[in-house]
């Protein structure tokens, strides 16, 4: 995927499910579901992680940094 789609989130969705439906035509039920996993854990883990930076800078995403 090229860096132009990275937000395009409706790009990256379309692009997952053309991956888990071929996956599915040919009986890799197992290979979509894992793929599906990974996707969600990696978004969990980007979430705590911003959540994170954001308590170690105590600054928050609409936090005014000055006054």
């Amino acid at each position: 995927m090229s860096n132009r789609y990275i937000l395009d989130f409706k790009a990256q969705a379309n692009q997952m499910l053309e991956i888990v439906e071929s996956r599915l035509v040919v009986g890799q039920r197992e290979a979509a579901l894992e793929l599906l996993t990974l996707k969600f854990k990696v978004l969990y883990e980007q979430g705590v992680s911003s959540g994170q930076l954001y308590e170690s800078r105590g600054a928050y995403p609409f936090t005014a940094i000055e006054d």
